[in-house]
Formats: structure tokens, C-alpha cells, sequence
């Protein structure tokens, strides 16, 4: 096999006829396959630009983790970029109709055969095509690789079997690598922040992103030591995205900072054990000091909270405050891709955590969500796994035009398997997601839906048959938004006076029970029936301008309900200032346990310094030292204003929760590098 030193982990080239019906095969077969073997399918006419198309292609396959190639036609460009696929070595999926065409210099390899005339063949061939991925990238097969006039392998041999390399060595490339995704993310920071431009191979071009954890993870590293830094930042990023939902290039700053610091340390002979020590106890001072000084979130600060997380947005912070207080305590906020214009919609709804059962269900891939419209619920709590149960009802719903969610204790086996296939095909719009909770709990939830959208609950305890059910059983709602982890009902079709019935039972049942696991149920159950769903439409002319304002009004958005629930913060960068001055007065238990506690001190300024680094202040170093010298607490930098003010009047707030769980989070990845005591260099894939 030929050493490609820049191979795209994620890479997976497609050569194909460009024209019908191969062209259909891509995006219902080959792209999905590829998606579930973790990569991402693209093929010649995706790739956009003036020169030479040759050029496009061979730089694609010079780069490809894998490549899928159909056979089908005997097609001379196909079978010309084959053959460099095979001298390369390049794990490869080949796939035809017929076994004559494919050419005799290469019949002698494994290839997938496909019939069009056999029921189910497009969901065979997906499965194979991942199957025969997923195996190619883990064990390639030396016996198909062309043998070369010299040993390519022995060429680059040093550079392929890697080395274990001992910390003090390797140590400080990794922290180079978690430096290079914080100065990536640095002009994106703050109030004066810009988007950053970076390069999504799947797309073939560069687009601009302000949110952290998507620029973190398209940056990319040679080197496999500082690879693991960048690595590490973005997973680092996306734990915080998933956990705080705003913060992750504050998180960023924070872990890059402590880790160059504590390798600077290391390297200079400080007792690992100690510094770690110090380290533990300053974060833990530090996170309690944010929490203990944050104060109850008035109707002010809740805006300024919004307008800290949405760069200072005045449209968007006012949506996402009145989308709170329009959506009540019991209520959900839901961000939307929406139009050209900014807008909130107030409407009925409720979320349950279940996601959709397969991938294959995603309709917005970019968000990994599922999204349909004016649909039917069916509500069954039995496990559905017969395709013979299911025919019946979906050949009603076919020949009504519109999406159908499924809610169940399970759908697998050979129902699951129609579903995907037939909305592959385009002749179904559908999702499945399992029921949420267990026992008594869950019948009472899927009845709660049911009158919510006007349809029945099929319980167990009933054993009605799921052939028999017809679509006026179904319940309908304007629309369903799945994720992997989470499905909303908005607009269900239930009426008024029975929800409000049932929401009335519900706390009559509250008021009556004393078993604590009990009302957390019910409560639960309350909240989801009772409560309103206020819908964002993000706006934007383009994707990328919609994928921008959807960030910004999430982040404002977690920050907001983070801070209700557990107080605000001084903003700006000021509260980490503050518990900085707090570290100076713990007491070292020796040199190296106060390295440790000097190491997250000085890391706790990264974020203020980067915020007038952005606003191109003349002189950072003076306006830090007059805010951790002012005895006003409130005091820090306003971007918007370019001056040391009362920041609390200013509206510069964040939520308190939100900086200490970002704090915690970037000190646990940079302990994690740390106490490690040996490097592989041996490169990935």
C-alpha cells in the first residue's frame, strides 16, 4: 500500500456514472451507508471550482479513507479512477448489477451484486456497503494491493510503526495542539468576535462558523502528537456544547492555558502529583467562589444574559426573553431553522426524552434532527416487529400523503426495516421512537399524548391488534422534531377543554401524594401537558446565515435557563478575575502544590485578554490590572463601550452555573494530558 500522509479520516469517495439512475443511488443508498460507517460521501460533481476535473479527482482519491465505486455500465471514467484506486491500495467497495461488467483485471476482487428487481434491494445493498466499509477501514486487505518498482512502505517506515515517546517529550507537542484550536477560536470571541472560515471536505468548500465546537472540529494536524491536543479541545468543546450549551470557546481558553502552564511546570522539575493537587484545589475554589457570589436572575439580567451570549444581538436576545416568559415555568423554547425574517411562535406542545430509532430518519443531517409536518401519531405500547402487523395501517397512511410518527415500546426486526426502506424510497415520511418510561408511568404518559393529539393510546393491558387500527385511531400535530435524544409535539390536535381536564387531574393527583418519586413524575408529566412551546424561527438568507443565528439564539437560550435556575454572573470575563484574587489567599501545602494553584490563576485571565485582544485595546495588561485592583467587584471591560465600567448596570451578566461547569470541564481535559506518562505517535488511519 502507497504512505499517503493526508488521508481525510472522514473521506468517502464515490465514483459513479453521473447521470440517472446512479446519480439517485448516491443520495437514498451510498451516501447513508457511508454516514452509518462514520463517514461522509462525496462524489466528482460536488466538487466545485475552474480547474482541471482530473485534478479534483485524483486529489480526492489521493486523500479518501475509502472509496465506493459502481461498476454498473461499464463506465470508462469509473473504471479509469478505479484503476487508481486499486494501484494506490485504497480500501474500495465495488459494486455492480451484473457480475459481466466488471472488466477481468479485477473480477478476481470481492464485489457486491445488486438486483432491482428484488424486494428490499436498496436496504440490502445500504447494509452491505456499511458492513464492507466498516471492514475495509479496520483490516484492509494487503492481498488486493498492485506491488510497486520499490517498497513504499519501507520508505516511510519511521513515520508509520510510531514510537512510544515519554511525556516530558511528547507533553508540550500536545499542548501545541490545544493552543492551535484556542487560537482558532480567538477570533470568534467576544462582542467584537468574527465567524471563522473553515474547510468542510464533505461540501468540497470553506464556510464560516462562529460556534466553537464546529470550528474546534474541522481543525486538523499532521503532527499525531499535536493531533491529539486539537482532539482533545474538540472533544472538549462538544462535551461542553452538550452539557452548558454556551461557553465552549470560554472552556477552550481556560484547558489550553492550564495545560501549556502546567507543562511549563512539569518540564521544569515540579512534582506531577503535587501540581495536579494544587490544580484540583484552585478549580474547586475557583467554580465555588462563581457559584457562591452568582445572584437571583432578574427580568434585566436576563437580558443581558441573552445579549452576552448572542454577541450583543438586541433582536435576538428580546426573542429569546419573551419566547421565556410567553413559554411559562412549564414551558419549552425551541430553536428553528425559519425564513428571512426573525419570528416567534407561541403554540401548543410537549417533549419526551426519546429519539429517533435510526438514523436513517434524519431529515436535516447538518442538525441531525428528523422534522415532520401535518402529520399522524400512532400511539401503541406494544414492541412492533411484524411487517405483516404494520402493512395495513401504512398502506393507509401512503395513500394519505402525510408523515406518521410512531411512539412504542420498540420497533425493530423486520417493521423497522420497511420503514427505513420506504423512507429511503421517498414513499413514506416516518419516524419511530420508543415510548418514555416504564410500567404504569409510561401508560400514563402515552395517554397524556393521546389526548394531546386527539388520537387513542393502544395499550398493552388492551391487547387491540395493530392490524386492526385505522387512521381515525391516529393522533395529528402540526409538527415533530426528533433528535437522537429528544422528540417535541407542537400543534397536537387534541381538544382544549379534555387537555385542560387532564391537566386539572394531574394536579389534584400532585396535591394528594406524598411519595417524592411520585410527584416528581406527575410533575413531570404536568409540565410536558401544561406547558407551552414558544418556537424560534432562526432567520437567514443563506444555510450558513441560518446555521449562525440558530447558535446565537441557542447559546442565548441555554445561558437564560442556566441562569434562572442557578443565578447570574458578572460578565466579560470579570468573575474568573474575581475568583482569581480569591486563589491568592489559599494556602500552598507546598512549591508544587502551589505551582498548581498559580497555574489555574493565571489561566483564569485568558478569557478577558482575548475579549480586548478582539477589541484591539492599545493597552490589555493595564485595564486587567485596574479591574483585579478595583475594590467594586462590578468593575470590567465593556467591548461595546471600550472602558472599565460598572458592569452589572451595563447589563454584562452570564449565567454563573454556565462559567463554573466550563471551568470544571477544561480542567478535567487538561488534567486528563497532564498525569498521562506516554505518547503513540502512531498515526491514525
Amino acid at each position: 500500500m502507497v504512505f499517503r500522509p493526508s488521508v481525510d479520516a472522514q473521506l468517502c469517495f464515490v465514483l459513479l456514472p453521473l447521470r440517472a439512475p446512479f446519480l439517485g443511488y448516491f443520495e437514498k443508498i451510498i451516501k447513508p451507508a457511508a454516514l452509518e460507517a462514520g463517514l461522509s460521501a462525496l462524489k466528482a460533481d460536488d466538487i466545485y471550482g475552474t480547474r482541471a476535473v482530473m485534478k479534483d479527482v485524483w486529489e480526492h482519491i489521493w486523500k479518501a479513507r475509502a472509496v465506493v465505486a459502481i461498476a454498473t455500465g461499464k463506465n470508462p471514467n469509473v473504471n479509469y479512477e478505479l484503476g487508481i484506486c486499486h494501484t494506490l491500495g485504497i480500501p474500495t467497495v465495488l459494486i455492480t448489477e451484473k457480475a459481466e461488467d466488471v472488466p477481468f483485471d479485477y473480477r478476481h476482487l470481492r464485489y457486491i451484486e445488486y438486483h432491482i428487481r428484488e424486494a428490499g434491494w436498496e436496504q440490502k445493498l445500504r447494509e452491505d456497503i456499511t458492513k464492507t466499509l466498516k471492514k475495509d477501514m479496520s483490516v484492509p486487505s494487503a492481498e488486493e494491493e498492485l506491488p510497486w518498482p520499490y517498497d513504499t512502505f519501507d520508505l516511510n517506515l519511521s513515520g508509520r510503526i510510531g514510537r512510544l515517546v515519554r511525556s516530558d517529550d511528547a507533553r508540550s507537542y500536545v499542548a501545541q495542539g490545544a493552543e492551535l484550536v484556542s487560537m482558532s477560536l480567538a477570533p470568534a470571541f467576544g462582542p467584537a468576535g468574527k465567524s471563522v472560515c473553515v474547510t468542510m471536505q464533505e461540501i468540497g468548500r470553506q464556510v464560516a462558523f462562529s460556534q466553537g465546537a464546529r470550528i474546534a472540529q474541522r481543525i486538523r494536524s499532521g503532527d499525531p502528537l499535536k493531533a491529539h491536543g486539537v482532539e482533545q479541545m474538540a472533544r472538549l468543546s462538544q462535551e461542553v456544547l452538550d452539557v452548558v450549551g454556551d461557553a465552549t470557546k470560554t472552556a477552550v481558553f481556560l484547558s489550553a492555558a492550564m495545560l501549556k502552564s502546567g507543562d511549563a511546570a512539569l518540564r521544569a522539575g515540579h512534582n506531577s502529583k503535587g501540581v495536579l493537587s494544587g490544580m484540583q484545589r484552585a478549580v474547586e475554589t475557583a467554580a465555588t467562589s462563581l457559584m457562591t457570589e452568582a445572584r437571583p436572575t432578574t427580568g434585566d439580567d436576563l437580558r443581558g444574559v441573552a445579549l452576552s451570549a448572542c454577541k450583543f444581538d438586541q433582536d435576538f436576545a428580546n426573542v429569546v426573553v419573551e419566547a421565556l416568559k410567553r413559554a411559562g415555568k412549564d414551558g419549552i423554547v425551541q430553536v428553528v431553522s425559519g425564513d428571512a425574517d426573525l419570528r416567534l411562535e407561541v403554540q401548543e406542545g410537549m417533549q419526551f426524552d426519546r429519539g429517533y430509532l435510526s438514523l436513517s430518519f434524519v431529515t436535516d443531517p447538518e442538525r441531525q434532527e428528523c422534522i415532520i409536518e401535518n402529520c399522524f401519531i400512532l400511539i401503541y405500547e406494544g414492541s412492533i416487529a411484524s411487517m405483516a402487523e404494520l402493512l395495513p395501517l401504512l398502506e393507509q397512511i401512503a395513500k394519505s400523503g402525510k408523515p406518521l410518527l410512531i411512539i412504542s415500546q420498540d420497533v425493530g426486526g423486520e417493521a423497522l426495516a420497511t420503514l427505513v426502506v420506504n423512507k429511503i424510497r421517498g414513499i413514506l415520511s416516518c419516524v419511530a421512537v420508543k415510548a418514555a418510561g416504564t410500567g404504569n408511568h409510561r401508560a400514563e404518559l402515552m395517554r397524556d399524548i393521546a389526548i394531546f393529539t386527539n388520537g387513542k393510546a393502544f395499550l398493552q393491558e388492551t391487547a387491540y391488534p395493530l392490524g386492526a387500527v385505522q387512521l381515525s385511531d391516529l393522533g395529528r400535530a402540526q409538527k415533530v422534531i426528533v433528535t437522537k435524544d429528544r422528540t417535541t409535539i407542537i400543534g397536537g390536535a387534541g381538544r382544549a377543554a379534555e387537555v385542560e381536564e387532564r391537566v386539572k387531574q394531574l394536579r389534584i393527583q400532585l396535591s394528594t401524594t406524598n411519595a417524592q418519586i411520585e410527584v416528581e413524575k406527575l410533575r413531570e408529566r404536568l409540565a410536558k401537558l401544561g406547558g407551552a412551546i414558544a418556537v424560534i424561527k432562526a432567520p437567514g438568507g443563506t444555510d450558513e446565515q441560518v446555521a449562525d443565528a440558530r447558535y446565537k439564539l441557542e447559546s442565548a437560550l441555554h445561558s437564560c435557563q442556566s441562569a434562572i435556575e442557578n443565578g447570574c454572573a458578572i460578565g466579560g470575563g470579570v468573575s474568573f478575575c474575581r475568583a482569581k484574587a480569591l486563589l491568592e489567599k489559599l494556602v500552598a501545602k507546598d512549591e508544587s502544590d502551589k505551582i498548581g494553584i498559580e497555574v489555574v490563576s493565571a489561566a483564569l485571565t485568558a478569557p478577558i485578554k482575548q475579549i480586548l485582544e478582539n477589541s484591539q485595546h492599545q493597552n490589555p495588561e493595564a485595564v486587567i490590572k485596574e479591574i483585579l485592583n478595583s475594590t467594586d467587584g462590578k468593575m470590567g471591560f465593556n467591548a461595546e463601550t471600550q472602558t472599565v465600567q460598572d458592569l452589572t448596570a451595563a447589563g454584562v451578566v452570564d449565567s454563573a452555573k454556565a462559567l463554573a461547569d466550563a471551568l470544571k470541564l477544561a480542567s478535567a481535559y487538561a488534567t486528563g494530558v497532564l498525569k498521562t506518562g506516554a505518547w503513540d505517535t502512531t498515526p491514525i488511519g
